[in-house]
């Protein structure tokens, strides 16, 4: 499929890009509203594609409980974060509108992904707890339009007997490409 693809080309460059984080820094403090409406997209498009051949609720429910905590901290650091400017009325509903708005973003569909791509992207992210991964994983899945990356590739012709080089640069990091991305 080829959105499946291109989801992994993009997942290659939002890794590159994260790179460029400071070490210490905590994705989930750093990217707590993606994280959220990640968790509030694949539970509205589960619910949307449960009648079908690729129902993927308890893929989501896996989801759910594998980054429970990351989803609790992004909801917290939400939470705090619209504190130090809203009322706790303002608060509530401002976080009210994020679940909504979603929800109306998602109810007829994933932009470019349809549910067996959805799920397959949701049993890749219930296999792991690593919070990097879902950040990356969520700026991909909430794109509005599908992720794409070109790849410039420097020359590759061998010297002196030697083997040529991978047509990547020393600074760009290695990314493990996930099992069902890979034949």
């Amino acid at each position: 499929m080829h959105s499946i693809k291109t989801l992994a080309v993009g997942l290659l460059g939002c890794s590159a890009m994260a790179f460029s984080t400071a070490a210490h820094a905590d994705p989930v403090a750093q990217n707590a509203e993606t994280v959220r409406k990640l968790n509030i997209m694949l539970m509205v498009t589960s619910l949307r594609c449960r009648t079908g051949e690729h129902d993927f609720q308890p893929e989501y429910r896996r989801f759910a409980i594998a980054h429970q905590v990351s989803l609790e901290d992004a909801h917290k650091h939400l939470k705090r974060q619209m504190s130090a400017s809203h009322s706790e009325r303002q608060r509530k509903r401002a976080l009210d509108r994020i679940g909504v708005s979603i929800a109306n973003t998602y109810g007829n569909g994933h932009p470019w992904l349809d549910c067996a791509g959805l799920k397959t992207a949701t049993i890749e992210l219930s296999m792991s707890q690593d919070r990097k991964r879902l950040v990356d994983m969520a700026d991909v899945l909430m794109s509005k339009t599908e992720p794409t990356l070109a790849v410039a590739a420097k020359p590759t012709s061998p010297v002196d007997g030697v083997k040529a080089e991978p047509p990547y640069t020393d600074d760009e990091p290695s990314v493990l490409v996930a099992w069902w991305r890979k034949g």
